[in-house]
């Protein structure tokens, strides 16, 4: 019994990485047939043509309902994002800023590449597993040997997960950092206020949801393999400070804008169970 589970913990790791690497290559096709496509990414973002006028033909947009803001999969070749249905009613702005942030992913095949690395680790390690055993589990007393067995045939899952997290926090850093360098002002502006409302509200929230919340206004579970809130926050205020720009002049349409934004940010919330008010 112990011999099967040891197999079983050594190479489920590599056949579930190996899996979400192929996903990225037939995962939008797939979904294009269920869902049917939408507008393509260039109708949105028409002064990123340059960069992505390769990709954009194969990239679209979909509309989720209750879903995170935004998100994606694929690769280069093909790809999709997915925006929550009410995010398209917001600023339109903002909506092309976290579009940016997508397409980087898209552009770098960032997906793939995650997947990738965890798949090769995790193989590495499977195949490193029996060359262990025998140096650790033939010294280990009768009692331990099976327990011991078992435990390192773990070792794939640890080295593709804490792979994958590595490279997920480097693709994040890097998909900020191309959305602030090919944003606009008006984007940029309107980046800063959607990070500045999470903030705000996740700072409240963090009285009652502890768990999920911490007290500067990150999320906690995105805080180890993405850039925190209040990080991501300063990178547009330094972006806009090298550009010499400043916030905006109208303090009705901004006071307007942010309590449009916290709005949905609380509903969003409230679709996960989360409420600020009982």
């Amino acid at each position: 019994m112990s011999y099967y589970l040891s197999k079983y913990f050594q190479w489920t790791p590599s056949i579930f990485y190996g899996f979400g690497a192929i996903y990225q290559f037939i995962g939008p096709t797939l979904n294009r047939k269920r869902d049917g496509e939408t507008q393509s990414l260039i109708f949105f973002l028409p002064d990123l043509y340059d960069k992505v006028k390769d990709l954009s033909k194969n990239i679209f947009i979909y509309r989720v309902e209750k879903f995170d803001p935004a998100a994606n999969v694929g690769t280069s070749i093909c790809a999709n994002i997915y925006c929550d249905n009410d995010f398209f009613s917001l600023d339109p702005n903002l909506l092309n800023f976290n579009l940016k942030h997508e397409a980087s992913h898209i552009y770098h095949n960032d997906n793939l590449l995650t997947s990738g690395a965890a798949f090769l680790a995790s193989t590495v390690a499977a195949f490193a597993v029996p060359y262990l055993k025998s140096c650790v589990v033939s010294r280990s007393p009768w009692w331990a040997a099976t327990p011991t067995s078992i435990a390192m045939a773990a070792i794939p899952s640890y080295a593709g997960f804490l792979t994958r997290k590595a490279f997920i926090k480097h693709t994040e850093y890097r998909a900020d950092n191309f959305a602030l360098t090919n944003s606009t002002p008006e984007e940029l502006l309107a980046g800063k206020r959607m990070f500045s409302t999470f903030v705000e509200l996740n700072k409240e929230l963090s009285k009652k949801y502890p768990q999920l919340f911490n007290s500067e206004g990150n999320f906690i579970s995105l805080v180890n393999d993405h850039p925190p809130y209040t990080e991501r926050l300063k990178m547009i205020q330094d972006e806009l400070e090298k550009r010499h720009i400043g916030d905006e002049q109208n303090t009705l349409e901004k006071s307007e804008k942010d309590q449009e934004m916290r709005d949905y940010l609380l509903n969003f919330y409230q679709t996960q169970g989360i409420k600020l008010e009982d």
